[in-house]
């Protein structure tokens, strides 16, 4: 096994259980037994070899050890420093926000109402 179907299998297995923890322990109807378990297990040899060939499908014919992680980690450090930058300069009063930093999720009424 070369380098690069190396790193594709890791990522494969790495979104295998991303996709894989969500369908097991919150779709399942009881999540304390065995069934979340079978369902992420489930999931997880369907997803790794549909995202492995998906990969492959969608690598260029000049693609080398580290293009994939390369391509998340940059995803992954852009999405994470806009996410800071829109937390930074959204107000705590903000429609952006305030539904999130309020315990009970509703936002807070500015006018009194008579």
């Amino acid at each position: 096994m070369d380098a690069l179907r190396l790193e594709r299998l890791v990522w494969a297995a790495l979104f295998g259980l991303v996709v894989a923890a969500p369908l097991g322990f919150f779709l399942a109807p009881d999540p304390t037994g065995f069934v979340p378990f079978a369902l992420a297990a489930l999931a997880f040899v369907v997803a790794v070899p549909l995202v492995f060939r998906a990969f492959a499908f969608a690598a260029s014919p000049t693609a080398e050890a580290g293009d994939v992680t390369a391509r998340f980690a940059s995803f992954f450090v852009v999405s994470f420093t806009l996410r800071l930058g829109l937390d930074a300069v959204a107000s705590a009063d903000s429609p952006v926000t305030s539904s999130r930093s309020r315990p009970g999720g509703s936002p807070r009424r500015t006018r009194r109402r008579d």
